[in-house]
């Protein structure tokens, strides 16, 4: 709802010790009371406390960083990266999560599998 206290978690997230994506993640207070429970995955956490996501709408568009977000990640002025929105919902239609995230480009490898009805 409108006006409703949300929590907002922004993070640096790491892969083998190196700096791989910038997250602003938030979501609504009332699902994820203490927000300070959350660690290396945020699902696990809404999982704990017994809000699953069964479904979420992602975006993804492919950008060139610089500035505080290409040394936060420790790339060059004009690197290649995914800037990517996610909302994710529980079964009920309840929004859960909302989500930004800029990627590294050379971080990520995307394979799509595709199946068709006849």
């Amino acid at each position: 709802e409108p006006g409703a206290p949300v929590a907002r978690l922004h993070r640096l997230r790491f892969a083998d010790g190196e700096p791989i994506a910038l997250e602003w993640t938030v979501s609504p207070l009332g699902l994820l009371a203490d927000p300070q429970q959350v660690g290396a995955s945020f699902y696990e956490a809404l999982r704990a406390v017994g809000h699953v996501p069964v479904r979420a709408s992602q975006h993804i568009t492919a950008v060139t960083i610089g500035g505080q977000w290409s040394r936060m990640l420790k790339v060059q002025e004009g690197h290649a990266a995914l800037d990517i929105h996610r909302v994710a919902e529980l079964a009920d239609g309840t929004p859960v999560e909302w989500t930004h995230s800029i990627f590294r480009g050379d971080a990520y490898d995307f394979v799509v599998d595709l199946s068709f009805r006849e």
